[in-house]
Parts: structure tokens; sequence; C-alpha cells
């Protein structure tokens, strides 16, 4: 590609991901320059939208989760979601993601539970490449340790095409917030940790 000019400046844009990278020469200095990779998409407010809640399951200190691969599209995450058990009203979660590669923890926040509705926080925005398996999963960390269970054929929860979710629920034991790695079929927490952001058609 040939630079385009800006007075006597050579400007040269690519893409590195998503974000638009521009370089600028002047004389022998080069200055390059992005955007902040946010702001720019298409918003989604969660993954799951919720009709009917499920039954109630007493968590303890065990991290639940339930595991997706992001579509063809990234997603960029800036904030996590928590939907809140009556029954756990005031609590708090720790609402995660790792990612399932490596068990690298990408965003965290604790999210004080409402009844019967979603709760949120606002995180750094991280993004989640393409065709990448990764497990949301959240635990109590204070106050009652209640939430709703969703089994992966309970009609009453619809998920975004944005990603694919598999099928069973991941946990780990231990009040400890690394990824999940044991495994349970049948059912599929995805109430306890959502997230919302946005994302390249």
């Amino acid at each position: 590609m040939s630079p385009l000019k800006i007075g006597t400046r050579d400007v040269t844009e690519v893409k590195i991901g998503s974000r638009d990278v521009i370089r600028i020469m002047h004389g022998t200095r080069e200055i390059w320059a992005a955007d902040d990779g946010g702001g720019n998409g298409t918003p989604f407010t969660g993954i799951a939208t919720v009709t009917n809640a499920g039954s109630n399951i007493s968590a303890g200190t065990t991290r639940y989760g339930w595991k997706f691969t992001v579509g063809d599209a990234p997603l960029t995450v800036d904030k996590l979601r928590h939907y809140g058990n009556p029954l756990a009203t005031g609590s708090v979660w720790r609402v995660m993601i790792h990612r399932d590669s490596d068990g690298a923890s990408l965003a965290s926040a604790d999210i004080t539970a409402a009844a019967d509705a979603w709760a949120e926080e606002s995180v750094t925005p991280v993004e989640l490449e393409a065709n990448t398996a990764y497990i949301a999963s959240a635990r109590c960390i204070s106050g009652t340790a209640t939430f709703y269970g969703i089994n992966s054929g309970t009609p009453g929860v619809t998920f975004s095409e944005l990603l694919t979710r598999s099928a069973g629920a991941w946990f780990v034991s231990g009040g400890v917030d690394t990824k999940p790695t044991s495994f349970v079929s049948g059912a599929s927490y995805v109430l306890l940790a959502d997230f919302g952001g946005t994302y390249e058609p």
C-alpha cells in the first residue's frame, strides 16, 4: 500500500486484530496511533435472556460456570453480570472469565446480587478472540451462597448467536478463583456469570 500524505508526512493505515492503526512518518520520526478498541462496535447487553430462572442451588464455596466458544467475530467485554436469587439478595459474587487453553484470568468483578434481576459491574475492556473457548464462572464471597440453576434443556433461557455454549457445567471447589476444571453433565449454570460489551459485525 502506498502511504497517504498529510502535508509532508507519510501516513499508512493498517489493521491489527479489530483495531485501526496508523503510522505517521515525519522526517525520520515514526509515530504509531491506534483506536482504543471500544466504542465503535455493536453493543450487546448480555449473552443470556431469562424468562424462567430455574431452581435453587446452594453453591457453598464452589466456583460454578459454563464454557463457550466465541463465533467468527471477536467480542470486547466491558461488563460482567450475575442473576440474583431472592434467597441470596445482597450476597456478593465474584464473576470471572478464564481462557480455556491456559486458564488465564481475563476479567473479574465482585457483584452484589439483586432479587430476580441482573446486576452488573464494569470492567477494563478485554477482547475475547474469535473461535476461541472460554469459561464464565462465579462463586459467592459474602452472604448466602444460593443461586438459580438452569438445566441444559430448561426452556426460559435463550442465548446470543455470538457464541456457542457447551453442554454441561464446569466447577472448582475450595473457594478459589482459578479456572473451573471439573465437569458435570446435565446442567449449565449460566445465570451465575454473564457478560456484555461490543462486537464487530
